[in-house]
This record gives structure tokens, C-alpha cells and sequence, in this order.
């Protein structure tokens, strides 16, 4: 018994970690809080920790990545309080540690005995053919056109075999354009030049203009791929 627990320390850590954000989060009801309406409490939050602000919101940024939790909301907070350049460097280092740190936690703990248990499967291997044949530009691509949220792309590139530097490197620049955007109306609410109602739905035709282009680049991927196996 005692053997088993030492193998599995750092998991047994982890989902104890994960159970405790999970209750807090709930129980407190801290959801209510991560809106856009809301921002101007959470902004006299952080500003009571002084200097201390851009520590706090990055260690948020990590604690909500390695919970699997989004964490755009923080990049809009970031520009919401420390203005355009000084938030983009918050968000940006705060989205770059918390998604390596989610990456490497899937990498170490998880990955050994996911593809122990599923590495022979069609969809796995199609998926390890995928990364090793695209490399970082899928990361990009997928980090541009957030297709899949971000904290499952963290955990699920952390199960595969891609190289971690790549993928760092990849993932620090096709974050940039959402980094930008939500600093930008983080900084814009601050200065009263855009109201919350613009924000949303300047998000709301993002996100419908990002699933109609991946509808159809994914349509044409497919078509291309059953043109080529009926030639063959």
C-alpha cells in the first residue's frame, strides 16, 4: 500500500488539489465574480495587493490552468488594471506559465499510463501522426483559431509525444492575437471608451466567425482526404 501511495504521490496531490478548487469555487460561488459586469470588484481585489497585484493574478492564471478552468477572463482583467502594456505583459507571461504549467502536469503525471492504457488506439495514434507530421504549426493553428479551448488543448498536448519547448515557443505566439484583443477591451471598460454589451458581442461574432471557418477548413480537410484515398 505504502508502495503504491509513493508511486502516485504527486497524482494523489493533484486531484486533492483539483477536489479543493473545486469545492471552494462552488461553495463560495467565486463564478459570480468572473464577469465582465463584476470586474470592478475583482479589480479592487488584486489592487489591495499592491505591488504584490501582478504576482496574485499570474499565480491565478496558474492555479486556474492546472484546475482546467478558462482563463481568458484574467487577460481582460490584466488590461483592465494595468492599461495596454503593462497588462499585455501580465496576461501574456500569466497565460504562458499557466498553460506550460497545465502542459507539464498532464506531461508527467498523466502521460506514462494514458498511453499505456490507450496508445493503441485508432484515434490516438491518428492523433500522434497528426502532431509528429504538423508539429508546432498545429499548436499555432489551433491556438489562433481556439477551435478547442484552450485548458483541453494544454492537457491533450501534454499526453502526446510533441516536444515541450515546441510547443511552449508555438503556444507563446498564437496566443498573442486573444492576448491582445481582451487586454485591449480590459483597457477600453477602464476608460469608459466601449460598454460590457459591446464587448460581448464583439466576442459573440469572433466566436461564430471562428466556428464557421473551422466548419469549413475542417469540411475541406475531410473532402481532400476521401478525394486522395479515392484516387488511390
Amino acid at each position: 500500500m505504502k508502495k503504491i501511495i509513493a508511486e502516485h504521490i504527486s497524482k494523489i496531490i493533484f486531484f486533492i488539489f483539483l477536489i479543493v478548487f473545486i469545492i471552494i469555487f462552488f461553495l463560495f460561488k467565486l463564478n459570480k465574480y468572473l464577469t465582465y459586469e463584476n470586474a470592478t470588484l475583482v479589480r479592487k481585489f488584486i489592487l489591495n495587493f499592491s505591488i504584490l497585484g501582478p504576482v496574485i493574478l499570474i499565480v491565478l492564471f496558474i492555479i486556474f490552468n492546472l484546475a482546467i478552468f478558462p482563463t481568458f477572463y484574467f487577460i481582460f482583467i490584466a488590461g483592465f488594471l494595468y492599461g495596454p502594456i503593462y497588462g499585455f505583459i501580465i496576461g501574456w507571461i500569466g497565460m504562458i506559465l499557466g498553460f506550460s504549467a497545465s502542459f507539464f502536469n498532464a506531461r508527467y503525471l498523466f502521460r506514462k499510463n494514458f498511453i499505456e492504457k490507450f496508445g493503441s488506439k485508432k484515434i490516438i495514434l491518428t492523433l500522434e501522426e497528426y502532431v509528429k507530421k504538423y508539429h508546432g504549426w498545429s499548436v499555432l493553428f489551433l491556438r489562433i483559431f481556439f477551435i478547442i479551448p484552450y485548458n483541453m488543448q494544454n492537457v491533450s498536448y501534454g499526453l502526446t509525444s510533441i516536444k515541450s519547448y515546441v510547443y511552449i515557443i508555438f503556444s507563446s505566439i498564437g496566443i498573442l492575437p486573444i492576448t491582445i484583443l481582451y487586454v485591449w477591451f480590459g483597457y477600453l471598460l477602464s476608460v469608459n471608451k466601449i460598454k460590457i454589451n459591446n464587448i460581448k458581442n464583439i466576442l459573440f461574432f469572433i466566436i461564430i466567425f471562428i466556428t464557421i471557418f473551422a466548419i469549413i477548413f475542417f469540411n475541406r480537410m475531410l473532402f481532400k482526404k476521401k478525394l486522395k484515398k479515392d484516387k488511390n
